[in-house]
């Protein structure tokens, strides 16, 4: 199981670290449409905490950015970069 399910209620399961496994060009479109929901759902108060947390808004914004890059490449939807 290397990507996320959602049920019908609108929850996401994310499977548990390292059972992440190389997903099909289909899938990993998929894995990208749900990983870029999620950011436009999350990402502001992500970036929030990040900003009270580490005290430099550039330094909340790039530590946002490469989580979400490392998200999305341990899902199997990119390289890694």
């Amino acid at each position: 199981m290397g990507a996320w399910r959602c049920d019908p209620s609108g929850s996401t399961s994310v499977p548990r670290r390292g059972s992440a496994r190389p997903v099909p060009e289909d899938a990993a479109g998929q894995v990208r449409d749900l990983v870029d929901g999620v950011y436009r759902a999350e990402s502001r108060r992500v970036l929030a905490t990040l900003i009270r947390l580490l005290g430099d808004f550039e330094l909340a914004e790039e530590a946002l950015h490469d989580a979400f890059v490392a998200a999305l490449s341990a899902l199997g939807g990119a390289p890694a970069p």
